[in-house]
């Protein structure tokens, strides 16, 4: 049985934050959509780390 998940440990921003927020920041990566005010301070570097995160498959890791 799959692991309910509501927050996630981010790797990419070194804090735990809400499993939407962390596909909405995948959408972003992946040039999907735009980054908001919020998310402008992201750089390749951060880009990166998400890419290679495991979560992306699994979130409960």
């Amino acid at each position: 049985m799959a692991e309910i998940v509501d927050d996630v440990n981010c790797p990419m921003l070194n804090k735990v934050i809400e499993l939407g927020y962390c596909v909405e920041l995948q959408w972003i990566v992946d040039g999907g959509v735009k980054p908001t005010k919020d998310e402008k301070f992201l750089t390749q570097k951060h880009y990166e780390i998400c890419r290679n995160c495991k979560k992306r498959i699994d979130p409960s890791l």
